[in-house]
């Protein structure tokens, strides 16, 4: 079953009075339960294509649909979970209070050791108090996706949650996240710069090229899960990192076009 779908989406923007088009013509499909990356160069459309599945924007023509449904049916019964490079955690809530907040959004009470449930599936149990100003960074991106895991969503849409983190916490993140994702594999869409954190997570990649933002090329990822750090030091990890890193640098001589 068809899992997120785009038919000849276009996203316009005018900015300063003139058009700018974010995304135009771009198509996409993705199996139901799969893991999907999209990469590429900033600004071609990554983000906003994820907004737009996520019910956050619009279109300006063309057709998103979610599991054969539209977003906007999805996203009014809760079942889309969002996290994005910020954790957008508010300051005075403990982790607890702010995962039962996605709860008070939704208009629904959380089941009994639901909240703490959710703290333990990120390995925060111990945490369930502390508010964010208490947490490392890793820490508080931990309470954002429990929050867009507590309605148990149908999809989880990720736009660079682990952006802003050293390297080696951002590793330790991604092995989190796949386990997180094995537990129940909700249909996934990762936004990304990390051509390896795209490898190691997804099943396929997609690489958005330059203007006019359409689909450039999805490679198939052949490795098999779970991954761990071993899996970073294979002949297939590093073969699929140097596909598509060529893919990215496919259209460089494009004098428009900004660095990966």
């Amino acid at each position: 079953m068809i899992g997120l779908e785009a038919r000849h989406v276009s996203r316009r923007f005018v900015l300063g009075g003139a058009a700018v088009d974010a995304l135009d013509g771009f198509d996409l499909e993705t199996p139901r339960g799969s893991f999907t990356a999209l990469i590429g160069r900033s600004g071609c459309g990554k983000s906003t294509l994820l907004r737009l599945f996520a019910g956050l924007d619009r279109p300006t023509a063309g057709e998103l649909s979610i599991h054969g449904r539209p977003v906007e049916e999805l996203r009014a019964r809760h079942k889309i979970g969002v996290a994005f490079q910020d954790a957008a955690l508010l300051p005075w809530r403990s982790a607890a209070a702010n995962i039962r907040l996605a709860f008070e959004v939704a208009g629904a009470a959380p089941g009994p050791g639901a909240v703490s449930s959710l703290l333990e599936r990120v390995g925060l149990a111990r945490f369930s108090g502390a508010r964010p100003a208490q947490l490392s960074g890793g820490m508080r991106q931990r309470v954002a996706i429990a929050r867009a895991l507590a309605t148990d969503p149908e999809v989880l849409l990720l736009d660079e949650p682990f952006g802003a983190l050293d390297d080696l916490t951002r590793q330790r993140m991604n092995a989190e996240l796949q386990r997180i994702w094995l537990d129940r594999s909700p249909t996934t869409l990762l936004v990304t710069h990390s051509v390896a954190e795209a490898v190691f997570l997804a099943d396929r990649v997609i690489v958005m090229g330059s203007p006019p933002r359409r689909l450039a090329v999805a490679i198939d990822i052949p490795l098999e899960r779970p991954r761990s750090r071993a899996t970073l030091r294979t002949e297939a990890f590093h073969a699929a990192c140097d596909r598509l890193t060529e893919l990215l640098f496919a259209d460089e001589s494009d004098p428009g076009g900004a660095n990966p």
